[in-house]
């Protein structure tokens, strides 16, 4: 795929599962997504190796053995915002390089609200997080519905991600500083996510009002969209 014209409506009507990496992912057997289509955010990847795509707009995933050693194992490919990662993605085989709008001026205090329109002629929308630019994409491709899977935006048990539980397989930073509960909380801020998932769902509700079903299957603060159990979710997209 050389542009985004060429996603448009490729996966019409077919569900969609985006994988965060919130707290709430240890507690669901996420295997019953392997049918469907699913988009992996960040580590979020390694529950979801199955993933169709794998996306990312933080340069800081290139630290991190789950985007080095992990994902070029992967039978997916990779959408990586081009003005972070087109320098960072050498060792990957299948990569669309994608392009933002913006939500957020901070050097001038603005917010852009245009900015959170969904279209299907791109660019991405303003991006607070990685999981707005995978529900773009979703949109894009004709997804529907569209299921947030670890999209907290809070910390539990004193754990930002589902990683940090025993049992879980973690990754490890390849370089810079090891991750620790000291650092977790660096660059996260549960208000601004609020925010920017509130202004997405205002922006977007003539979509939402007719069919565009968005849903979360996280256990977090968000109620600006249908909550409803994965098991549900799951059930009721099987039937």
């Amino acid at each position: 795929m050389k542009t985004l014209e060429d996603f448009k409506d490729i996966h019409k009507d077919r569900a969609c599962f985006i994988f965060g990496a919130g707290p709430s992912l240890h507690f669901i057997d996420t295997t019953a997504t392997k049918d469907h289509i699913t988009i992996a955010v960040n580590s979020g990847v390694m529950r979801a190796r199955w993933c169709d795509y794998f996306l990312s707009d933080d340069v800081g995933v290139s630290s991190w053995s789950y985007y080095t050693e992990l994902l070029p194992t992967l039978n997916c490919k990779s959408l990586l915002y081009k003005d972070k990662l087109a320098n960072h993605c050498s060792h990957l085989s299948d990569v669309f390089l994608f392009e933002h709008t913006w939500w957020y001026s901070p050097k001038e205090n603005k917010y852009n609200y245009d900015g959170l329109s969904l279209n299907k002629t791109g660019p991405i929308i303003g991006a607070r997080t990685s999981m707005g630019s995978a529900l773009h994409f979703a949109y894009i491709m004709g997804c529907n519905p569209i299921v947030l899977l670890g999209n907290d935006c809070k910390i539990k048990d004193g754990k930002r991600y589902f990683w940090q539980y025993n049992g879980e397989e973690a990754p490890r930073r390849v370089k810079g500083s090891p991750f620790t509960r000291g650092n977790q909380n660096f660059g996260f801020d549960p208000i601004s996510f609020i925010e920017y998932w509130s202004a997405l769902e205002q922006v977007n509700q003539d979509l939402m009002q007719n069919g565009l079903n968005i849903i979360s299957c996280s256990e977090g603060v968000l109620d600006c969209f249908p909550k409803i159990s994965f098991h549900e979710v799951i059930e009721f997209i099987d039937k």
